[in-house]
């Protein structure tokens, strides 16, 4: 059974999470829309999620709900594409997921308890508040870098990406918390899969930049022919009537 100040940090750090999840897919599609309405449904989300994790449900199934909420939520308010808002929102899932266990295991490993692991423990509950401070810091200083026109956001995500693997491959050789093999393969594999998401991401995004850029270039060709042409067709007019006038003159 959870205590009431539990279930208030799991409200506050549930609502966190989904309020930055649905910003950085808002901002990478650089997306316009209603705050205030999305605002009010991640607050009821974060309620909701809070309530299931109150009952004994597996995490993969809240962060599935969590996902899907965001979802509607980028679809419906900011009329952003479902397919590319899943991938943002399920890589910022794992990204997150993924430092909570560094963080849990690396404070585990400091201070030689293996509480920090356990998901209802105050230390637990200490590491998820460190990473959500962290990312907060991260999203203020992503919008003091676009409020200067900067683009510091590819560099973040990238260097979160890096550090989280490096992270997971330093876990692998400490020996104070005991964690399985297969959970600490799998979350270095997920750091991988990360680092892959954010090279495929930033190849597609250029690619799109460059497909934008090159159909400018054939409208302006295109506007540009288009002009030789009427040109031509009135440049024999025009002499047509330079001469004519040259005629009532004499």
């Amino acid at each position: 059974m959870m205590t009431w100040y539990q279930i208030l940090s799991f409200f506050f750090t549930n609502g966190l999470r989904i309020f930055l999840g649905l910003y950085l897919v808002i901002t990478l599609q650089q997306l316009a829309g209603n705050r205030k309405k999305a605002s009010v449904i991640s607050v009821c989300a974060a309620a909701f999620i809070t309530v299931l994790s109150c009952f004994p449900i597996q995490q993969f199934y809240m962060t599935g709900i969590e996902i899907i909420f965001v979802i509607l939520i980028a679809y419906y308010l900011y009329a952003a594409q479902p397919r590319v808002s899943l991938f943002l929102i399920f890589f910022y899932e794992a990204t997150v997921a993924l430092w909570e266990f560094i963080l849990s295991a690396g404070l585990g490993d400091i201070f030689q308890s293996d509480r920090f692991l356990d998901m209802r423990s105050n230390g637990y509950i200490a590491a998820v508040w460190i990473v959500r401070l962290f990312m907060l810091g991260i999203a203020f200083l992503t919008v003091k870098s676009h409020k200067r026109n900067e683009n510091l956001s590819p560099r973040i995500i990238a260097g979160i990406a890096i550090t989280g693997m490096l992270g997971a491959v330093l876990l692998s050789g400490q020996n104070t918390v005991s964690i399985s093999d297969d959970q600490l393969t799998t979350w270095i594999i997920f750091s991988m899969l990360i680092l892959v998401a954010i090279l495929f991401f930033n190849l597609n995004r250029q690619y799109e930049m460059e497909k934008k850029i090159m159909l400018l270039e054939k409208e302006k060709m295109r506007y540009w022919s288009m002009t030789i042409r009427l040109l031509k067709m009135f440049m024999p007019l025009t002499q047509n009537c330079s001469m004519t006038s040259k005629i009532i003159l004499m």
